[in-house]
């Protein structure tokens, strides 16, 4: 079951957090056994020159709600990028840890480029974020 809380944007910080929650009660089994695995992976960017940025956080949480392991994709920066409007696609994988009760995937975008030159705009930039489950070695 996946539920989504959008974030607020804040203004002064230029940073939007939206994310959703798994519940892996359905995983469980495969979980303890260590033998799932996770495929994180979306396409980030961002505008020509400018540092505004995306990225993806993945926090494995225990029954208690406590982070047990992180995952990250991203930030792209404009170097990365050649200076030119465009998303990269990133993918990192890995075994869900036993314990692990809720899976929350949260996209960070954060503006970082000079307000006077570019405007209050956030331009960094996601598409088809994808966090998947699958038996471990498929």
């Amino acid at each position: 079951m996946l539920s989504s809380r959008r974030g607020d944007l804040k203004t002064d910080k230029g940073c939007l957090l939206t994310g959703s929650r798994l519940w892996t009660i359905s995983y469980s089994k495969g979980i303890e056994q260590q033998s799932l695995s996770y495929t994180l992976a979306a396409f980030l960017g961002g505008v020509a020159e400018q540092e505004d940025d995306a990225k993806v956080v993945v926090l494995f949480m225990n029954n208690d709600y406590q982070t047990i392991d992180t995952e990250q994709i991203g930030p792209v920066s404009a170097i990365d990028r050649h200076n030119q409007t465009s998303l990269l696609n990133r993918t990192k994988t890995g075994v869900i840890k036993s314990l692990t009760r809720y899976i929350n995937v949260y996209l960070i975008l954060t503006r970082k480029s000079d307000v006077k030159k570019y405007g209050t705009n956030n331009d960094g930039n996601a598409d088809n974020i994808v966090f998947m489950i699958t038996q471990k070695g498929e």
